[in-house]
């Protein structure tokens, strides 16, 4: 399993933000490179007259160089939607010089890039001109829920969903809106969608990996908890037959691997390589923390829990009602 897919619309993103410091800066190096020629000659009659610099430096030579970007209305509306410029976005509509349905040369719509930036203001100016919020774009083909999902971003899923984005759409990778929200790892975001009608909470992706899956790879406790308690399948198997208990065997994750087992994962279950859990906390070098579980919860050869002799059950309450005793009884105890 690997994470690398759902880094490709940040690396997009990266690279359009760096376009204005990459004009800027070749402006800049220019006029460097220009003066730079100037004065190493000796024969100072060489040097630039002030008029000369004036003109390299006028407003419209500056304009001729930027001219190929700044003509590019498209990317004006998308960089605006990034920032959230809306009174920006507004002006470029109104002109009719861009749309809220524009795409740019990746196939990106505008609301997308609001979308992961958290520009609730301009998503929602930009679904009122007409913007698709169902709309798929990018390599991964995915939606601008897909987006602000992967960002974790609350408020601009309920946004998108209450204009009628559906939840349950696929990208290419197969991930819905359930399973970028879990790569995010906000469980307020996570909660939100799995308390949306006819979420699916074992949905699998291509590879048959379950938003549990994902938990466990990602070492998320958290957000596994939240899972198991809303009834997700802890014996799951993905397209290779690993359970989530695999994965958190495989990352060594303490507390992803004792919620499992304390939720019922089988801990014989075999990938279709015939190797348990525990195989593959020994093949990377987590046997020490796979026995540490193991042995806290009383688990024996056979998967069945040990159980505690009533004396030691009862002892390890000790601590907790006698506390509250001793707090209660402070409170009535008079001084001498």
């Amino acid at each position: 399993m690997s994470l690398d897919g759902t880094d490709s619309t940040a690396a997009i993103m990266r690279e359009k933000a760096k376009i204005n410091d990459k004009v800027v800066s070749a402006v800049l190096n220019a006029a460097s490179e220009n003066r730079s020629a100037k004065s190493d000659s000796d024969n100072t009659d060489d040097a630039p007259s002030d008029a000369e610099v004036s003109s390299f430096f006028s407003v419209e030579a500056i304009r001729t160089y930027l001219r190929p970007v700044r003509n590019n209305k498209q990317l004006d509306i998308f960089v605006a939607a990034q920032q959230g410029k809306t009174e920006r976005i507004r002006a470029l509509i109104e002109s009719r010089r861009a749309r809220a349905t524009s795409r740019d040369k990746d196939d990106i719509t505008p609301l997308h890039w609001a979308a992961i930036n958290n520009k609730a203001e301009a998503c929602t100016y930009l679904i009122e001109q007409g913007a698709e919020v169902n709309a798929v774009g990018g390599t991964l083909q995915a939606t601008p829920l897909h987006w602000a999902a992967r960002n974790g971003l609350v408020h601009v899923m309920d946004l998108l969903i209450q204009h009628g984005a559906n939840p349950r759409l696929l990208d290419v990778q197969g991930y819905s809106s359930l399973h970028t929200v879990t790569h995010s790892s906000n469980y307020w975001a996570l909660l939100y969608l799995l308390c949306r009608p006819k979420m699916a909470i074992d949905e699998p992706d291509r590879a048959g990996h379950t938003p549990l899956h994902w938990a466990a790879y990602q070492r998320d406790d958290v957000s596994m908890r939240i899972l198991l308690k809303l009834g997700a399948d802890s014996n799951a198997v993905d397209h290779e037959g690993r359970t989530p208990l695999h994965w958190a065997a495989f990352t060594g994750s303490k507390r992803c691997i004792t919620q499992l087992l304390e939720a019922g994962a089988d801990i014989h279950a075999k990938n279709r390589d015939l190797r348990t859990a525990e195989d593959m906390a020994s093949e990377f070098r987590h046997s020490d923390t796979w026995n540490a579980v193991v042995r806290e919860l009383g688990i024996k050869a056979d998967g069945s829990r040990e159980r505690k002799p009533l004396s030691e059950v009862c002892r390890s309450l000790v601590p907790c009602w006698a506390r509250s005793y001793s707090k209660e009884a402070n409170m009535y105890h008079s001084p001498v």
